[in-house]
């Protein structure tokens, strides 16, 4: 009798462990997400994640839009323009929080843009300022309090003598540009020295390496370029603390520097990018 009960008692294990490493039913396996990978999504799946849940600001005046939301400071005042001249006008300055999305935290591509249509005063004039460019492109950067999310952040000129009390409305629209076809270029630091990896439209050769900075050469298109994510030697991705260089036609030179010593380095590339649109109204 004992062996009958331990021979079946053996089989009901087998089973079980078979159960267990195949899987059963309809369940599927959860894949993991870091914000910080590159991971190849398609557009209905940046669907469904931007339809999932939404994000907001707790205080101040702002506004959302579901997974994007807006939040405009009282910060008025002199800025410095691009030629590095003060600018008289006064500003606003809004910033931008957006739900965790693969792709975004990678860095050195700017798949954000927020364009400011109207910013009515009181008296129903639109006071932003035409001289200056009313869409802005911009980078997110990923942030973990007071919860994950990407942040970012963009300033607005405003008519000379305006007031921030004679703001009565912002008018504007939002567009995430959504990379699809993601593919990595892989070198390895140590060993590649002078390799040329081809992915679609661009060749990338890995020209120089110290040990937290990285030279790239580019030929093809670029502006499918992501970013580029480095590892140490036990797989950890290095914070990314500037980049140099420049394009000349259809090529382009840049160095990477990381914070920690480099083993392995990635080339993050699209094949394209489609956009989704999100208007929006900040009311005081």
């Amino acid at each position: 009798m004992k062996n009958f009960l331990l021979k079946h008692f053996i089989i009901f294990l087998f089973i079980s462990t078979i159960l267990i490493t195949f899987g059963c039913g309809d369940k599927k396996a959860e894949t993991p997400t870091r914000w910080d990978r590159a991971i190849d999504l398609k557009a209905s799946d940046y669907d469904k994640l931007l339809s999932s849940k939404s994000i907001k600001f707790k205080g101040g005046i702002n506004t959302s839009a579901g997974p994007v939301a807006f939040q405009l400071s009282k910060m008025l005042g002199k800025i410095t323009s691009r030629n590095g001249q003060p600018v008289d006008d006064p500003f606003i300055d809004i910033k931008i929080w957006a739900i965790t999305l693969p792709n975004f935290a990678i860095g050195g591509k700017e798949l954000a843009t927020i364009t400011i249509e109207h910013i009515w005063d009181q008296e129903g004039s639109n006071v932003l300022n035409s001289k200056y460019s009313a869409a802005k492109e911009f980078c997110f950067s990923y942030e973990k309090d007071p919860f994950p999310h990407l942040s970012a952040g963009t300033t607005f000129l405003l008519n000379s003598g305006t007031t921030f009390a004679d703001i009565k409305k912002i008018e504007g629209k939002f567009v995430f540009k959504l990379p699809v076809g993601v593919r990595t270029l892989s070198f390895n630091t140590l060993k590649d020295k002078g390799k040329v990896l081809t992915e679609a439209c661009v060749k990338v050769e890995l020209v120089s390496r110290r040990e937290n900075i990285v030279r790239l050469q580019y030929e093809g298109s670029f502006d499918n370029q992501i970013g580029v994510i480095a590892f140490d030697a036990s797989g950890k991705k290095l914070n990314n603390s500037g980049y140099a260089g420049g394009r000349f036609g259809d090529k382009a030179d840049y160095s990477y520097q990381f914070e920690g010593k480099i083993d392995t380095v990635q080339v993050v590339l699209a094949s394209g990018f489609v956009e989704r649109e999100y208007p929006f109204i900040i009311e005081k």
